[in-house]
């Protein structure tokens, strides 16, 4: 079975990739590119086993809207394309995969879907309960995390298999490091709308740090809003100099590191003792977000809220969890008094997500659900 897996990048992990790597001034080939990606974890818990060897031909992964890497595709095929549509659709019939695998189905219309092969199986991740305006009966199933919004007999009109995240392998190489000078770690969105628990939670941290001192690292993507004070009319330097900032609040932009992006983030996750998550407000009781895999992964602690986990990842056993904020204070000083449990956990942690979350289980669930439904 071949799987031609698309994504989509955005404005701050694009910079994050050119400042590191310097793309725009070196001659990477499509190739170096597409490795670049892997190496990086990008999309990591999502990125079925063929795609991490794209040599091999089973599989192939690209950022569909990411320029440097598709125009070099196209370029290195002689080819003078710059609609990054026409140039993922060429890539799709040159690959002549299986399975469409599609991880932003948001950014596509009907239509789009419906020119693919008729013979491809077309699959879209989506992890809201929403549908977003999106018409998934163009797809012969939707994939999805979250146990509640499992539909596999098309009640709602389109198909919904239960498809789980996994461990990967550019994890490994932070589980066991033993130099952890970070205390608490949250990585993560910090935004107006579906995230007041998770918001309030940071206040709370940053309120627990100042009374106890621990070392915080809050690394958030916020959209941070001003209020302009002086006449439109006048320079913008004089508007940058006199502006309120309206969010986040002081505080949390006082406290804030930058967001962390790609190899940066994994090496964050594997200087930290304690991992914090918290899910956002759309969830439920259901615990099933990237943060899960990431934190047991790389081998960090995890302090996660209290609810429903996958399946054969246990509270107590392999993470910890807080029910309220009281508990959250008593357990970050635990955690952190008590060393020899925390990282008993923490290795129990991973050594749990290898055994029942690894790309070949992934894989296989992949593989038994196309067999299914084509």
């Amino acid at each position: 079975m071949k799987v031609f897996q698309s994504a989509h990048t955005f404005a701050a992990f694009n910079q994050y990739l050119e400042q590191k790597h310097q793309i725009s001034r070196q001659q990477y080939s499509f190739a170096q590119l597409q490795q670049m990606l892997i190496t990086e974890g990008f999309n990591a818990v999502h990125q079925v086993l063929p795609v991490l060897e794209p040599a091999k031909g089973k599989g192939f992964f690209t950022l569909w809207n990411y320029e440097p890497i598709q125009l070099q595709w196209a370029k290195e095929k002689g080819w003078a394309e710059t609609d990054l549509k026409k140039i993922l659709f060429a890539q799709i019939e040159e690959f002549g995969g299986d399975v469409f695998y599609n991880l932003s189905p948001i950014q596509y219309k009907p239509e789009e879907i419906k020119q693919l092969p008729e013979r491809m199986v077309k699959i879209g991740w989506f992890a809201s309960p929403e549908k977003n305006n999106i018409d998934f009966s163009v797809y012969h199933t939707r994939f999805t995390n979250l146990p509640s919004d499992v539909d596999p007999d098309a009640k709602r009109g389109f198909r919904s298999h239960f498809f789980q995240l996994s461990d990967a392998p550019v994890f490994h190489e932070y589980t066991n490091n033993e130099n952890r000078p970070i205390d608490v770690l949250f990585f993560g969105q910090y935004l107006e709308s579906h995230f007041d628990k998770r918001n309030g939670y940071i206040d709370e941290l940053i309120r627990l740090q100042e009374k106890h001192g621990f070392n915080l690292v809050l690394a958030l993507m916020a959209n941070y809003k001003y209020k302009y004070l002086l006449p439109f009319k006048l320079p913008m330097a004089l508007h940058q100099k006199f502006k309120v900032l309206q969010f986040p609040p002081r505080k949390v932009a006082a406290h804030a590191s930058p967001a962390l992006f790609g190899a940066d983030m994994l090496r964050h996750i594997g200087e930290a003792k304690i991992v914090f998550n918290c899910h956002v407000d759309m969830a439920g009781d259901y615990r099933v977000n990237m943060r899960i895999f990431e934190a047991l992964g790389c081998g960090a602690h995890m302090l996660s809220d209290e609810g429903i986990y996958p399946d054969g990842l246990q509270a107590g056993a392999h993470f910890s969890v807080y029910k309220d904020v009281a508990e959250l204070e008593e357990k970050i000083l635990y955690l952190l008094q008590h060393e020899q449990e925390r990282k008993q956990v923490a290795g129990a942690g991973s050594a749990a997500l290898r055994t029942h979350y690894s790309k070949e289980q992934q894989w296989q669930q992949f593989q038994q659900i196309v067999a299914q439904i084509s």
